[in-house]
């Protein structure tokens, strides 16, 4: 393959583990001898840039692009050589060496371009908001267009508009069993039933569609086909992962929590309100204080990192929280700027830790409790006097537990005393009173929990980790939002700020929000986004095909109340959605890609949609 970067585009994942993995690395242990910053630069080698480290020093190229063996800063680091060692204070961890290798094997994708003295750049924050994904959202103009008999509403005026600049014309209108099917498949899951293919092909209508539409976004499997693309984005699973893969008691509340929210068509923003801070909201019900509750199973769903309690890695729960929190509702590498400014997008180091202060104050479920059959540290889905109440019914428990302890050591004692004749009944007594001590003791904790987040009892700034290492503390930073989107400051030391957060995320001038959900409803729909990266909005990530289009469908998102099911009416119902996917040799010639959308796009089913 080819491993040039510059002429092969690095993929959102090989991005994602240079930045989590490589470039903190790098920068840690080797940019002090081995970069444009450093005082003395040694053996002529710089690390800090790609084209350098591929170069090499006076030994030759550091990096060979998927070849480890003859990859000389892996026999550095690996210290297999006694005159060359790196970096000569500590070897690498076996982790670190790993992740160096894999990286290499991957064709060491790096998104660096030129060495640049970092030090003292600062980030133009009003010049910043010039990029398209933070400008506010426009108002759009409806385009004209010369074929004014094809569109059907104003989707297919955006697209036609730019299938005519392109010189391209529409597709053919797809026939009604290939329609059916595509609809049925994108909002269920599952290929529609003979019954339903006949009545479809029956009804000649004007609405016949549109009522196919209705029926599905009302369907059951309509919430548990859309909930899934979500449980993708915010990496659900229900068990815990890494080297401790236990199941995760409670997690599925979670899922069908997501699932219940898309089939009740739960407007996103408060879908994002409940996801961040569903415990600090309360409910105007007992059923909607314990869904929002539940929906906080979000945060707690953080990656874990093995089970060990003494000495348990916090802090990568916590980035793994903002990494996410930061693609799944802004489209932002928010974990770019762990050890420093992001080298691409306005994001501080400071930005970071002022998130991160946030969710340190936060009281996650602690590693390993997911094992303990009594669930103590869970959250209590009840009311805090219910609470109370079990409280006292635990007491009352803990002391008939140890009732039944002493009874069975009373036992115990009188086996070792006890005559042929009384021993067998005696053993039966212990068999007995050792199974009711079992039971007990595996008896459901006395009210319902769930794997979820609540406030920290201490809630608290933190220090910006230098380079990233919770061992070496600098500045503190007071809990805020990203300056580039408001900067809003915490005004209540008491509280985590995870509500503030909510709202700061949501606020009417953040455009990214709306802008990054409507393009994943769209990529759903079309195999592809208007914006290719989903998860990345920034400089890194690729330019909306249809700017303009993206806009209106955000503006739209907003003013329809945050409704996704309205979101799905205005997609399926264009004309755009309902071309046939046999399109002409021009069209084909002209635009290999498909990105002007003239003929329905090809794609291959999920594999969920394959029985």
């Amino acid at each position: 393959g080819n491993y040039d970067g510059q002429s092969r585009p690095i993929t959102e994942e090989e991005l994602a583990f240079f930045e989590k993995r490589i470039r903190p690395l790098l920068a840690d242990k080797c940019y002090e001898c081995h970069s444009a910053d450093a005082d003395d630069v040694q053996g002529e080698l710089l690390v800090d840039s790609r084209d350098t480290l591929r170069r090499g020093g006076t030994k030759g190229p550091a990096v060979v692009l998927g070849d480890v063996e003859q990859s000389l800063l892996v026999e550095a680091v690996s210290y297999e050589n006694d005159e060359m060692q790196m970096p000569p204070d500590q070897k690498l961890s076996d982790t670190e060496i790993d992740d160096l290798k894999r990286w290499i094997l991957m064709g060491a994708p790096d998104p660096r371009s030129t060495v640049t003295k970092y030090a003292g750049k600062q980030i133009d924050v009003d010049q910043a908001r010039e990029f398209w994904s933070l400008q506010p959202i426009q108002n759009v103009v409806i385009p004209q267009v010369h074929d004014l008999a094809w569109p059907l509403n104003a989707v297919d005026r955006f697209v036609l508009a730019s299938m005519e600049q392109h010189s391209l014309a529409p597709a053919t209108d797809a026939d009604k069993r290939a329609l059916l099917r595509r609809a049925t498949y994108d909002l269920i899951g599952l290929p529609p039933t003979p019954a339903e293919v006949d009545a479809f092909l029956a009804d000649d209508s004007q609405d016949a569609y549109a009522k196919v539409v209705e029926r599905l976004l009302g369907s059951p499997r309509y919430g548990e086909r859309w909930g899934r693309h979500w449980l993708d984005v915010v990496r659900y699973a229900d068990t815990a992962g890494d080297n401790s893969d236990y199941p995760i008691p409670q997690m599925h509340r979670y899922r069908d929590w997501v699932i219940s929210a898309f089939n009740r068509d739960l407007p996103y923003d408060e879908f994002v309100r409940d996801q961040l801070a569903g415990d600090l909201r309360g409910g105007n019900t007992e059923a909607e204080r314990r869904d929002r509750l539940i929906a906080t199973g979000y945060l707690a769903n953080s990656r874990r990192f093995g089970s060990r309690v003494v000495d348990y890695p916090q802090h990568l729960t916590i980035e793994d929280t903002i990494d996410n929190l930061g693609r799944s509702f802004l489209g932002l590498t928010l974990s770019c700027a762990r050890c420093h400014d992001h080298k691409f997008d306005p994001i501080t180091n400071r930005d970071y830790y002022g998130l991160y202060g946030i969710f340190h104050s936060t009281r996650y479920p602690w590693p390993g409790i997911e094992l303990d059959k009594k669930q103590r540290d869970f959250v209590p889905l009840v009311e805090p006097e219910s609470v109370q109440d079990a409280e006292r019914k635990l007491r009352e428990r803990l002391a008939e537990q140890q009732r039944l302890a002493e009874a069975v050591k009373t036992l115990k004692e009188s086996l070792k005393k006890a005559n042929p004749e009384t021993k067998p009944a005696v053993e039966q007594e212990l068999k007995k009173a050792e199974q009711q001590a079992r039971a007990h003791r595996e008896l459901p904790p006395p009210f319902e929990t769930a794997y979820a987040v609540a406030e920290s009892k201490t809630t608290e700034d933190v220090a910006i980790q230098l380079k990233g290492d919770p061992a070496r503390p600098g500045d503190v930073v007071p809990r805020r939002f990203l300056t580039v989107l408001g900067g809003q400051q915490l005004t209540d030391p008491h509280a985590s700020g995870r509500l503030q957060l909510a709202e700061w995320l949501l606020a009417d001038d953040n455009p990214l929000p709306a802008r990054v959900m409507v393009n994943r409803i769209w990529q759903h729909h079309f195999g592809n986004g208007l914006v290719p990266t989903p998860n990345n909005f920034g400089r890194q990530g690729k330019l909306p095909t249809h700017p303009e289009l993206l806009d209106y469908l955000a503006d739209r998102f907003r003013a329809e109340g945050w409704s996704i099911k309205a979101m799905h009416r205005t997609i399926m119902l264009s004309r755009t959605y309902r071309q046939s996917s046999l399109r002409d040799s021009q069209s084909v010639l002209q635009d290999p890609e498909n990105q002007w959308l003239a003929g329905y796009p090809r794609r291959r089913l999920d594999a969920e949609a394959i029985r």
